[in-house]
């Protein structure tokens, strides 16, 4: 599996007719598919002759950094910024945003979700309604919570609890395309 490598060039808006646009280069780093039938869980997949897909570990850490290079190189950032009232993002903050970002496909470690993969499976679940409804059940709660070290995370502060149901659960709509 080879990756491949791109350098985008991003014109840049001018935020004053005065300020100079400068070009922003991005290198995205576009990891190959793996081929064939999935052997680990999934977080993409495209069925076909043969099977393409991207492991979800892969896919969860990929999303992390697009969040990443978003709230540093455009816009975005600094207007999250203002919507709370700042100046601007801190460090912290950004990192913050980026490991909730990273959780958001939690609910695809299903066996339900990585059923989708098989020709016949023997049962099918989402990955947002389903993983709800886990979460209701104490044992899985208990579990879960301590598996991503919640505890820690709601020293974030307040209203980490209402971020967090929002990167996990968000529920979402789909067009035509890949399975996920």
């Amino acid at each position: 599996m080879q990756d491949e490598i791109h350098v985008i060039r991003i014109p840049a808006r001018a935020s004053r007719p005065s300020t100079r646009r400068v070009p922003i280069v991005r290198v995205v780093r576009y990891c190959s598919c793996v081929l064939g039938p999935p052997s680990d869980f999934w977080g993409k997949l495209e069925a076909g002759e043969p099977f393409r897909w991207h492991p979800l570990i892969d896919h969860c850490a990929d999303v992390a950094a697009c969040v990443e290079s978003l709230l540093r190189g455009t816009l975005l950032g600094p207007r999250l910024a203002r919507l709370g009232g700042l100046r601007d993002l801190a460090e912290v903050q950004i990192q913050r945003l980026c490991v909730l970002a990273a959780l958001h496909d939690l609910g695809k470690f299903s066996l339900g979700f990585q059923n989708k993969a098989l020709p016949h499976p023997p049962f099918l679940s989402g990955h947002t309604n389903d993983f709800l409804a886990a979460l209701s059940n104490n044992d899985f709660l208990r579990r879960f919570r301590v598996s991503i070290e919640a505890e820690r995370i709601e020293e974030w502060g307040e209203s980490i609890s209402d971020l967090l149901d929002a990167s996990l659960c968000f529920p979402r709509t789909r067009g035509d395309g890949p399975v996920a």
